[in-house]
C-alpha cells in the first residue's frame, strides 16, 4: 500500500461484498479513528491458483486521503492502482508471503518521496482469511531521524569512551558497580577490562562503598564535580588523580561518568613547590639584610622583618611604597639628593640589568637617617624580556658608617695631637732658656733700672707661653694630670658664680644637676678650664642672647668603639644657639676651629677640652637641632661616688 496522495484516481470497479461485518458501524468508527493507513485486501488468482494480484476491499478515512480520492473510489480496485508507489515498496512481495504463510509481516520500510527522501513507513501485513491480509501503515519518518540521530550519538559517545585517551569510568550511582571502563582506565589501573567490570569504583579509591555513595550522592544529574583523590592500582602504587564526576541517566539508572587525571606528578611538584617557596621564606625572613620587591612600576609588593626594622617602616606603610614618594628622601654618601629615577630598582627596571652596590641615606619612619647598602636585581616572567619587577636587598651601615667617622675623626685628632706634643715640647725647652734669662735679668738689674719693666714683661709673657705649653700637651695627651674622683654635680655647682660672672649681657646661666653625686677620676683644673671653654663656645654662638644650660646625669649606655653597656657619668653644656652644619660638627674639636665668628676665639679650646676627654678615657657627643639647640656631652667612665665636690 502506498501512501502516495498525488496518485491519480481510478474509476472503481464493481463493488466487491466486503467481508462479514466490514460495514458495521463499530468497526468503521474504529478504523476511521485511528492515525495508522488501513487496507483490506483480497488476493486475485489466475486460472492455475496463483495470485496475480489484490483487490482493494475496504479502507479507512487515513488510507483514502493518502489515496488521494474517496473510500468508496478504492473499494474494487488494483491495489498498486491506487498507490501505485507501494510497488517500488515491496507491498505485493509482503501480502503474497502472508498468504503464503498465513503469519503477519512487519516491516520499517524507506519509502522516499521526491520532496522527502528520508520518508519511513512502518507496515504491518495480517492474514484475515485464506486470500484476504489487512494492511496498516504509519509515516515513522521523524522517529526514525531521532533513532538515527541517537544511534549516531550512541556511537560518538562509544567512540569516544574506546578511544579517546582520557580515563573514563561508568559505574552505577547507588551501588558503585563499574558499568564499565575503557582502554585507557585499563591501562591505567592495570586490571583487564573484564575485570574491571566486575569491581566497584570505591575499590579503586579505597573507601567503603557508604563513603563513596554519600560523595556521589550530593552530585545532581546533568551536573558535575571536580575532586582530587587518591586512587590504587593493580599494582598497589597510590596515584593522585584529579577526577570529573558527572551523573547522567542510563538505561533507567543513575550512573556516574567518572574522567580521571592522573596528576600525580603535579601534585608532587606543587608539594615542592610550597616546600621550596616556605624554605624561600624562612631564608628571607630571618635574614639580617632588607629584602623589598617591586613590581613593574616600582612600588612595593613585598618585604622582610628586617625592611621593616632597617627602614623603620610598618608593613602597612610599606606595602605599595613608590621610591619616588616622601618617605624616601634619598640622599647620596656626599649629602646630594638622589633623583627618583635613578634609584637602584627604577634602574634595573628601566634596563633590565643588576645594579652595582650602592651607598644609600634614606630617612626611617622616626626622621633619623638611616644608611644603607643596597643592590638591586630585576624580574622577569617566562617568556617575557621587559622586567615584571625588581628585588633590592639592602644592609644598615648607619652604625658601621659612625663608626669609620668616628676612627676618622680619632685619627685625624690624633695625628693633630701628636703634633701638637712635639711641639709643645720643642716649646718648653725654649720656654726655659727664656724664663731662666728672665730670672736671672730681674735679679741682676738694680732697683729702678729703666730694663726692669721689660725683663718683668718678658717674665709675664714666658708664663703665658707655659700656659699654652700646658694646653698643647693636654691636646696631645701627654700632660701629667693630678687625677682623682671628682662628683660633677658639687663641681659644678662650686663652678657657677665664676662661670656667671664672665657672661656677657643677654646670656642667662641655668643648672641641671643630677641628685646623686655621680663622679668621675679627672683633673680639676683641667675640668675646669673645659666647663669654662664650653660655656664660653656656647655664649659666643647667641650674639642675641640666649641660656646656656649645664646639666650633670648618670647614663646607662656602650661607647662608641663598641662593646657593653655600661654607667657612664655625663657632663652637658647646652646653648639655644642656631644650628651647627653636619660638616662644621665633623671638625668641631680639631685646632683652630670655631663655630663662631671670627675674632677673640680661643682657637685651641675645644680641642684642648677633646684631649682632656680622651685622657680620661671618656668620648664626646655633639648634637645640634634647630628646635633645642647645640648640645656638647662629655662621657666619662663612672667612679664610685664621693662626698663633696
Amino acid at each position: 500500500m502506498a501512501a502516495d496522495a498525488r496518485s491519480p484516481a481510478h474509476a472503481a470497479p464493481d463493488a466487491v461484498p466486503s467481508p462479514p461485518g466490514a460495514t458495521e458501524p463499530l468497526f468503521r468508527a474504529m478504523l476511521d479513528a485511528g492515525t495508522d493507513a488501513v487496507v483490506i485486501a483480497r488476493a486475485r488468482r489466475a486460472p492455475s491458483g496463483a495470485v496475480d494480484g489484490f483487490t482493494v476491499l475496504d479502507a479507512n478515512r487515513r488510507a483514502a486521503g493518502l489515496a488521494g480520492v474517496p473510500r468508496e473510489a478504492l473499494v474494487g480496485r488494483d491495489l498498486l492502482d491506487c498507490w501505485p508507489a507501494s510497488r517500488d515498496w515491496g507491498i505485493l512481495e509482503q501480502c503474497w508471503a502472508v498468504v503464503a504463510t498465513q503469519r503477519p509481516l512487519e516491516r520499517i520500510l524507506a519509502a522516499p518521496l521526491p520532496d522527502r527522501p528520508d520518508h519511513c513507513l512502518e507496515r504491518e501485513v495480517i492474514p484475515v482469511d485464506r486470500d484476504t491480509v489487512a494492511i496498516t501503515a504509519r509515516d515513522v519518518t521523524a522517529r526514525q531521524r531521532q533513532q538515527r540521530a541517537l544511534e549516531a550519538s550512541e556511537a560518538r559517545h562509544r567512540e569516544l569512551f574506546e578511544g579517546n585517551g582520557a580515563i573514563q569510568l561508568l559505574a552505577d550511582a547507588e551501588t558503585a558497580q563499574l558499568v564499565d571502563a575503557n582502554p585507557a582506565a585499563a591501562a591505567f589501573y592495570g586490571w583487564p577490562r573484564e575485570a574491571m567490570r566486575a569491581m566497584r569504583a570505591s575499590d579503586v579509591e579505597a573507601i567503603t562503598v557508604d563513603q563513596w555513595r554519600a560523595e556521589m550522592a550530593r552530585i545532581a544529574t546533568g551536573t558535575g564535580q571536580r575532586v582530587i583523590r587518591e586512587h590504587r592500582t593493580a599494582s598497589g602504587a597510590l596515584r593522585q588523580v584529579e577526577a570529573h564526576v558527572g551523573a547522567v541517566a542510563l538505561a533507567g539508572r543513575r550512573v556516574l561518568h567518572i574522567v580521571v587525571q592522573d596528576v600525580s606528578d603535579r601534585v608532587q611538584a606543587e608539594r615542592r613547590l610550597r616546600e621550596s617557596e616556605a624554605r624561600f621564606r624562612a631564608v628571607i625572613a630571618g635574614m639580617r639584610d632588607g629584602v623589598v620587591v617591586h613590581d613593574a612600576q616600582a612600588t612595593v609588593v613585598a618585604w622582610n622583618p628586617a625592611a621593616e626594622r632597617i627602614l623603620g617602616l610598618t608593613g602597612d606603610q610599606l606595602q605599595g611604597l613608590a621610591p619616588f614618594t616622601r618617605e624616601w628622601e634619598a640622599v647620596r654618601a656626599d649629602g646630594s639628593r638622589w633623583e627618583e629615577d635613578t634609584h637602584p630598582e627604577m634602574e634595573a627596571l628601566r634596563t633590565g640589568r643588576a645594579q652595582p652596590l650602592a651607598l644609600m641615606g634614606l630617612r626611617r619612619g622616626d626622621g633619623s637617617r638611616a644608611w644603607i647598602q643596597v643592590t638591586s636585581d630585576p624580574l622577569f616572567r617566562e617568556g617575557d624580556p621587559r622586567p615584571s619587577g625588581a628585588v633590592s636587598v639592602f644592609a644598615d651601615v648607619t652604625e658601621a658608617r659612625a663608626v669609620e667617622e668616628r676612627q676618622r675623626e680619632a685619627q685625624r685628632l690624633e695625628a693633630v695631637a701628636q703634633l701638637a706634643a712635639g711641639i709643645a715640647h720643642e716649646f718648653n725647652n725654649l720656654l726655659t732658656v727664656l724664663r731662666g734669662g728672665a730670672e736671672h735679668l730681674l735679679r741682676a738689674l738694680p732697683p729702678g733700672s729703666p730694663l726692669v719693666e721689660d725683663a718683668a714683661a718678658l717674665d709675664r709673657a714666658s708664663a703665658r707661653a707655659a700656659q699654652l705649653t700646658r694646653l698643647l700637651l693636654t691636646i696631645g695627651r701627654r700632660q701629667f694630670l693630678s687625677a682623682e674622683p671628682v662628683a660633677l654635680g658639687a663641681f659644678v655647682r662650686e663652678l657657677l658664680p665664676s662661670l656667671e660672672a664672665g657672661l656677657a649681657p643677654g646670656i642667662a646661666l641655668r643648672a641641671a644637676l643630677a641628685p646623686d653625686e655621680a663622679a668621675a677620676v679627672l683633673d680639676r683644673g683641667e675640668l675646669r678650664e673645659a666647663v669654662q671653654v664650653l660655656v664660653e663656645h656656647a655664649q659666643r654662638r647667641m650674639a642675641g642672647g640666649g641660656i646656656v644650660t649645664v646639666r650633670t646625669d648618670r647614663a646607662l649606655r656602650a661607647p662608641p668603639a663598641g662593646g657593653a653597656a655600661a654607667p657612664w657619668t655625663v657632663l652637658e653644656v647646652q646653648d639655644t644657639g642656631s644650628v651647627i652644619r653636619e660638616a662644621m660638627r665633623r671638625r668641631l674639636f680639631e685646632p683652630y676651629s670655631s663655630t663662631a665668628r671670627a675674632g677673640g676665639w680661643r682657637g685651641l679650646g675645644l680641642a684642648m677640652v677633646q684631649g682632656m676627654v680622651h685622657q680620661a678615657r671618656g668620648f664626646i657627643e655633639c648634637e645640634s637641632a634647630a628646635a633645642s639647640g647645640t648640645t656638647i656631652r662629655l662621657c666619662f667612665p663612672e667612679a664610685p661616688p664621693v662626698a663633696g665636690g
